[in-house]
């Protein structure tokens, strides 16, 4: 499996490098099949487990909540829809739960987890996945943030993957995800910290030392659990991957689930604290 997943990654990291430094419409065309796929995959995954997911509807929706996430984070909105995203997610809930009650499938066994699991695609891929928009269009340094949160990701990850292969003895989560160790964790968060040290000193000088302690830890540790949070849905399903979309790699979910916390755990701390 060692090639074919060295091929993925020498055509879709620079891929993706790329589309981060053009930023705008091509950025949010990449962000937008990421979570398409993933919301795809996910809905596929219940599907196949006897579940009746409401996927039309979720694309819909989810598709929606992606334009205004857009829209917000390039300040196009009106000033006064602001809360745009907030209105369509609140408004979108409350009219798709009104619409089930006179459905006929709501009276189907099962047809209120189907509606609960059409909701929860919509958080876990789209609105948690959706923040990577807003963390670009921060400026003026949303290009570098975004690098920062994908290299993070990508070097923490790969660090904690290696020491816990060769050092690690102690399981951090062992029924959920039995190659996670302690030691892998702890080289993680170290190279984490070192990832965004290397930033602060070339181009976020903005950055306190204290910034890049806490932002390396946080952004390790989110990612830790994005990727638990992933490992769990699959024990649950029953599957190893979610697909075979990226050769070597498995599907969408498989490969950015440590975005699923990272992106809106960094947006939040950058909008509160710098």
């Amino acid at each position: 499996m060692l090639l074919p997943r060295f091929l993925t990654a020498l055509f879709g990291i620079p891929l993706i490098l790329i589309l981060i430094w053009i930023g705008y419409l091509p950025f949010f065309l990449l962000v937008y099949a990421i979570i398409f796929l993933g919301l795809y995959e996910f809905y596929y995954l219940w599907t196949e487990k006897g579940y009746k997911p409401d996927k039309i509807f979720g694309y819909i929706f989810g598709s929606l909540l992606l334009f205004s996430f857009y829209f917000n984070g390039l300040g196009l909105a009106n000033p006064k829809l602001n809360e745009g995203t907030g209105l369509i997610l609140s408004f979108g809930i409350l009219f798709y739960l009104a619409l089930n009650l006179f459905r006929k499938r709501a009276s189907e066994q099962g047809g209120y987890l189907n509606l609960v699991l059409t909701f929860w695609g919509i958080v876990y891929v789209v609105w948690l996945l959706g923040h990577l928009l807003l963390v670009r269009e921060l400026r003026p340094f949303g290009r570098e943030y975004t690098y920062l949160l994908f290299l993070t990701a990508w070097v923490s990850d790969t660090a904690a993957y290696f020491v816990g292969v060769k050092f690690g003895q102690y399981h951090l989560a062992k029924k959920i995800s039995p190659r996670k160790t302690w030691e892998g964790t702890i080289a993680g968060i170290f190279t984490g910290i070192l990832v965004v040290s290397i930033f602060k000193n070339f181009f976020l000088k903005h950055f306190t030392h204290l910034h890049v302690f806490i932002i390396g830890i946080i952004l390790t540790l989110a990612g830790l659990f994005g990727d638990l949070s992933e490992s769990y849905l699959k024990r649950q399903i029953g599957v190893k991957d979610t697909s075979s979309l990226l050769p070597g790699h498995g599907g969408i979910l498989d490969r950015f689930d440590t975005l699923t916390f990272t992106a809106p755990v960094l947006y939040y701390y950058l909008r509160l604290f710098t």
